[in-house]
């Protein structure tokens, strides 16, 4: 590669650097502030260089395949001058200092040039571009998802009934999938006996998710003339919904954590399923993950616990999975939903 002509000095400065190109490139939280991002200025070749060079995020390094291979340097400003802090893999022929300016190219014809007059100009340039199209999606996204939400609920609105639990007064929904009626909000009932839990001892995530109930407990809690379903009922509430993407279509659209774009769920069926987490000692995973329990215990033989079989889904998937049976969860706490008798 064709190198640089320099004077004495410039040359005992390339010499420098030559010593420092194969040093560790600093981290992105050491690099200096926003401020400092520069601009590129080229009279040719400067479109094809802009495409091929990315500012790092606070703009005193540059990431480039402009030379063949990825390639990364490091600088500070210090007055009016470059000062090369750490760099790897481009060689001291692809660049030079002076003063204001730090060169790249072995070329005129593709030459770039960072200039420091120009950093504060560029920097805000960048900033406000970047803040723009941030507003711009996320502006996007709440109208989406507002549409979204708006749809749903109306949908929901036509599918669903309503019952009021009698010991408490707490209204539910209830919807019918396949031949099954069953309730589309989780239990909030708090038991006089038994173990439950707000999650986090939060009241206001009852409100939200419904309480969460050990295996004892969640057999005890549905409303008269309703009861916890068992295994075969949820397999029925998967085949009814679609089979391997009933998740999907029994989330909620709304209060799951956003995988993807198409993460959300359908709830096509007003089944509205939250992800109310669990608790084994610990609360997780609420806004990630709902587990719910069935009525379903099988005695085991050759194991020293029985099996108490459940049912969740997760965020960013479109399946429903049947719960762990290789260890004893009895004692932990899961959400619950009735089903008719």
């Amino acid at each position: 590669m064709k190198t640089f002509t320099f004077t004495k000095s410039g040359r005992a400065l390339v010499l420098a650097l030559a010593v420092v190109m194969g040093a560790v490139c600093v981290s992105y939280g050491q690099t200096r502030p926003a401020a400092l991002a520069a601009q590129w200025v080229a009279a040719d070749g400067v479109g094809a260089f802009r495409e091929n060079f990315e500012l790092f995020k606070d703009g005193t390094g540059i990431e480039t395949n402009a030379f063949g291979k990825s390639s990364k340097i490091f600088w500070r400003v210090e007055g009016n001058r470059f000062v090369i802090e750490r760099g790897g893999r481009i060689a001291a022929s692809d660049y030079s200092l002076k003063g204001h300016e730090l060169r790249f190219g072995t070329g005129s014809a593709a030459s770039l040039y960072i200039r420091i007059d120009k950093v504060k100009e560029y920097a805000e340039k960048l900033m406000k571009e970047k803040e723009a199209a941030q507003n711009k999606k996320a502006e996007e996204e709440r109208r989406a998802g507002d549409a979204r939400t708006k749809e749903a609920e109306s949908r929901i609105e036509r599918l669903s009934k309503y019952f009021t639990d009698s010991r408490d007064g707490q209204k539910y929904r209830i919807v019918k999938i396949g031949d099954k009626v069953w309730m589309a909000q989780n239990l909030n009932y708090l038991p006089q006996s038994g173990n439950s839990w707000c999650y986090n001892n939060d009241n206001s995530y009852c409100a939200k998710y419904g309480r969460l109930y050990d295996w004892e407990t969640a057999m005890k809690v549905c409303p008269l003339g309703s009861h916890l379903p068992s295994n075969e009922e949820f397999e029925g509430l998967k085949a009814a919904a679609g089979g391997g993407e009933a998740g999907k279509a029994l989330r909620s659209v709304y209060g799951w954590t956003k995988f993807s774009e198409d993460s959300y769920g359908t709830d096509e069926f007003g089944f509205s399923a939250l992800p109310g987490g669990y608790y084994n000692g610990n609360f997780s995973n609420d806004s990630t993950n709902g587990q719910w329990w069935t009525s379903t215990r099988i005695k085991q033989e050759y194991y020293s616990h029985d099996d108490y079989y459940s049912w969740y889904m997760l965020y960013g998937d479109d399946r429903m999975f049947e719960g762990d049976i290789q260890f004893d969860h009895s004692k932990d706490g899961y959400s619950v939903r009735c089903v008719r008798d």
